[in-house]
């Protein structure tokens, strides 16, 4: 059976009330520094967001201005960090594609009806369409 781990502290990182922000990955990079990245976008279900990170030089006491890593027209949602041996460090993104579908079916109230329509109308604009297909790729820099 494992140990759980002693939480010594809490600390918000991120804040920005214009945007939600979710599923963190954290890593400490070769040079000591922590790494972390984390969806941002407009609300849980828009159907856009961007992968951005921020760093801390001094073992999380203070951090860096967020800067978007990754952010192509679908929704770049969850992504991981991996640090490899050589110290070079893979994000890895997973991306969804939403379709009317998946606005049509919320329960209703979930969102208001105008920022519903609001998003729909986003997915079906000819480059969020075309953006969906342009994924699968794998690069290491």
């Amino acid at each position: 059976m494992s140990t759980p781990a002693d939480v010594i502290a809490h600390q918000t990182v991120y804040y920005d009330p214009e945007f939600y922000s979710a599923w963190p990955a954290l890593v400490r990079c070769a040079n000591g520094d922590l790494l972390l990245a984390f969806c941002r976008t407009e609300q849980h279900l828009y159907p856009s967001g961007d992968i951005v990170t921020v760093r801390s030089t001094d073992n999380g006491h203070t951090w860096s201005e967020p800067v978007v890593a990754y952010r192509t027209l679908i929704d770049d949602r969850e992504c991981g960090l991996t640090v490899l041996p050589d110290g070079r460090i893979v994000m890895h993104v997973w991306s969804t594609h939403w379709k009317n579908l998946n606005y049509t079916s919320l329960a209703p109230g979930s969102y208001p009806q105008a920022t519903l329509d609001r998003w729909m109308a986003q997915i079906a604009q000819p480059e969020y369409v075309a953006a969906a297909h342009l994924h699968g790729g794998w690069a290491i820099t």
